[in-house]
């Protein structure tokens, strides 16, 4: 698989105090795969990168790459353009119940669906070893807010996971 050019996708990155965008390059069609690798990818680099603080007012960053150390990050997204609720490619899924929650995750408030295997409970996202949750048909609610889409979640930064159902 190393003879496979990676390919930049544009993704925004929630840390404590400010939100980065910019260009991950990837070999991984989802961005879930990318940021749930084992041991060994605990920072990742951002091209054509922007940062702005929670009121949308830029930071004046003069570099054409960050550095962004993964455990830190709260929240991501991909930004790419597709059906609404949805920025993850549509590939294979596994058959998982969707909940509708509301959770705290750092600084954000967001709203969505958690999806869970079969059996499990939504206290196994808390616990378990989980790595970056997706929360599909989601907002931003607090102290920004967004349009539908998907967030991965940083599982070790989730403060607040209460059911909407």
């Amino acid at each position: 698989m190393d003879n496979v050019n990676p390919y930049f996708k544009p993704i925004r990155v929630y840390l404590e105090s400010v939100i980065v965008s910019g260009m991950l390059s990837s070999k991984h069609q989802r961005l879930s795969d990318y940021f749930n690798l084992a041991v060994g990818y605990e920072c990742f680099a951002l091209k054509d990168s922007s940062a702005e603080d929670f009121d949308g007012h830029p930071f004046a960053v003069n570099s054409g790459e960050l550095l962004i150390y993964k455990p830190e990050v709260i929240l991501v997204t991909d930004m790419r353009e597709t059906k609404a609720g949805s920025s993850e490619v549509n590939l294979e899924r596994i058959d998982k119940e969707g909940r509708k929650v509301m959770l705290s995750v750092g600084p954000f408030w967001l709203q969505g669906k958690i999806h869970l295997l079969p059996g499990n409970t939504l206290q196994h996202i808390l616990t378990g070893n989980t790595g970056f949750v997706p929360l599909t048909e989601a907002r931003l609610l607090k102290p920004v807010q967004s349009e539908l889409r998907t967030f991965l979640i940083n599982q070790t930064k989730i403060g607040i996971l209460a059911s909407l159902d």
